[in-house]
């Protein structure tokens, strides 16, 4: 099996837990970190083992011995660093969400076609225990045709203008930074919704602390999301069938284990346990990907990505959310 070498753009929190995943994943290595700080991609190198550390993304972008790149800077800097890395050639496994707004998600597509490289939003939650085991028993009909699908992410954060979580142009705004998971995966279990209505709560600086949607299908399927900065909530997610209901607990996109509830029958717990973090098994979707020669993850497509940022769009720009990076944003 033929070693994976990685790179990582951008050394925060985020990029710690990847690359502890990285050093327990067999076939992988982590070979370089980039930072325009040279102090803190010196530290990250320190801290993992790390052979090589640069001051510049651009360097990183153009070692011939990295195999492909994880992005982990603030979503408004993706589009910049994807095709920064994109043009040069490089496989790219992008942090969700892979961009501000569909406009930006399609032009990283165009580039990772147009050069014929390897382009993968890293929705980690997609390829988790407890997602495929929830696909597993929809799959078998253990309850039946789903109808609804419901999932929250909400959590209290201390207001500062100027964090990441408030900041535009960062990309601020519990949808983007927590929503972008219950949004994903009532997609993924339901399709693209026919309408979305959605409402918010703002910030003074613009970004939403709370937003809610409800995706209507027109054959009376439908889905809900709510995510938010201002308070906790139970973080789980609940998948009903005709006959049936599958609980996913708190925290839903982590949990290591479900229950389904067949109508008038005691719940069922089944146990999905992580092997490490939860981030290896992106990791290794993307290394399984490059070794096949793969441009994109037949489990998490360009498609699904743009249907994702498209619906995206609809929500913010229904809550007049608009990210001043976003160009090319429609309806702003």
């Amino acid at each position: 099996m033929r070693t994976i070498h990685w790179g990582i753009l951008g050394p925060g929190h985020i990029a710690e837990k990847f690359a502890d995943a990285l050093l327990h994943t067999q076939g992988a290595s982590l070979e370089a970190v980039a930072s325009r700080d040279p102090g803190r991609s010196a530290a990250f190198a320190a801290k993992f083992g790390v052979r090589r550390h640069y001051d510049s993304y651009e360097k990183l972008a153009e070692d011939r011995e990295i195999d492909v790149i994880y992005i982990a800077t603030p979503h408004g800097y993706h589009l910049e660093h994807a095709l920064l890395c994109l043009q040069r050639g490089k496989p790219v496994l992008c942090e969700k969400p892979m961009a501000l707004s569909f406009y930006q998600a399609e032009k990283m597509i165009e580039t990772a076609r147009l050069h014929g490289v390897f382009l993968m939003e890293a929705m980690w939650t997609r390829f988790l225990p407890v997602i495929r085991t929830a696909e597993r028993l929809i799959a078998e009909n253990q309850i039946g045709p789903i109808k609804n699908v419901r999932a929250d992410f909400c959590f209290k954060a201390e207001y500062r203008p100027e964090s990441r979580l408030y900041d535009l142009r960062l990309g601020g705004g519990s949808l983007l930074d927590v929503g972008v998971y219950p949004v994903s995966l009532c997609l993924l279990l339901l399709g693209v919704p026919q309408t979305v209505k959605a409402i918010a709560s703002l910030a003074e600086t613009g970004a939403d602390q709370v937003c809610q949607a409800i995706m209507q299908f027109s054959d009376g399927r439908s889905g809900q999301m709510i995510s938010g900065f201002s308070f906790h909530s139970s973080i789980s997610a609940e998948i009903a069938g005709e006959e049936g209901i599958i609980h996913l607990p708190g925290h839903w996109y982590r949990a290591t284990s479900l229950s389904v509830q067949r109508t008038d029958d005691p719940p069922q717990t089944i146990p999905c346990m992580m092997d490490y973090n939860g981030f290896e098994y992106q990791i290794r979707e993307v290394m399984d990907c490059l070794r096949q020669g793969l441009t994109e993850s037949p489990l998490l497509p360009h498609a699904f990505t743009l249907n994702t940022s498209r619906v995206m769009d609809i929500i913010r720009l229904q809550c007049g959310i608009h990210y001043p990076t976003a160009e090319g944003e429609t309806g702003d």
